[in-house]
């Protein structure tokens, strides 16, 4: 079995003045102590731009007048230069808040920004790799799995459907392949299909699923018992309730809002 967290367990611990110490030590691997500080590293960090951006917005640190920010815009036709530019807004805040995460050392980033073009997704990779590797923070690349070949780049996540269309040639191009599951037959289904590990959910209520009532605890034990792969559970995750989720079963947790804030 493929394990995305492989064998780094760096945990970090704060002293009264708030200075950072790293240390070989793992004390508990199923508590976040500190909202800055991760110090669970079965804790995934699982990237939304759009959030860093609504939040760089209310503050207002948008900024679109960066190199990187110009560079993008003006690699586009004139047609699209101004929603490209205003796309590109979002990409500072964010990627300073990646080295923030990154900072926290968590078991590993998704980049989850399968709402961009192929061609901005594997530019924005290529920064986003840069501060994981720095960082010492593994970084898996999410949905846009040919970018990624091209990248070189042996982790990747993905949805159920687009694994399914892939070709063994392409699944043995990674290391790792972690995959979204939403019920107990997805579970088994991405198992069969060669999966590292999966994502279930979502446990909690959360704002990235409006409307949806979650599914709850019963159901990501339920998912844990089907499979032999790591799960995380995902969805409306917080420092208060995902000591349930590993008590369920799960390997980890995947946040978002508490990483993107």
């Amino acid at each position: 079995m493929r394990d995305c967290s492989q064998s780094s367990m760096i945990m970090c611990m704060l002293d009264r003045k708030n200075i950072v110490y790293n240390t070989n030590v793992v004390y508990n691997t199923n508590v976040v102590y500190n909202t800055n500080i991760v110090y669970n590293t079965n804790v995934v960090c699982v990237t939304n731009r759009r959030l860093v951006k609504a939040y760089a917005e209310t503050a207002g640190e948008s900024d679109t007048n960066t190199k990187f920010a110009k560079t993008y815009a003006e690699t586009t036709d004139k047609m699209n230069f101004t929603k490209k530019r205003e796309e590109m807004s979002s990409f500072t805040p964010f990627l300073e808040k990646i080295e923030e995460a990154a900072k926290k050392q968590p078991a590993f980033i998704i980049l989850r920004e399968k709402d961009l073009p192929p061609v901005t997704y594997r530019e924005l990779a290529i920064k986003v790799l840069e501060i994981c590797e720095n960082a010492g923070v593994s970084c898996v690349l999410h949905y846009f799995y040919k970018e990624a070949i091209e990248l070189g780049v042996k982790k990747i996540h993905l949805p159920l459907h687009i694994l399914e269309k892939m070709t063994e040639r392409e699944k043995n191009c990674f290391e790792v392949i972690g995959v979204s599951t939403h019920s107990v037959e997805q579970a088994k289904m991405a198992e069969e299909l060669g999966a590292s590990y999966i994502t279930a959910g979502h446990v909690f209520v959360t704002d990235c699923k409006k409307g949806l009532a979650p599914r709850g605890l019963g159901f990501l034990k339920e998912v844990c018992e089907s499979v032999d792969i790591d799960v995380y559970a995902i969805g409306g995750i917080s420092k208060e309730n995902m000591s349930s989720c590993i008590a369920a079963g799960a390997k980890g947790v995947c946040m978002m809002s508490g990483f993107m804030k």
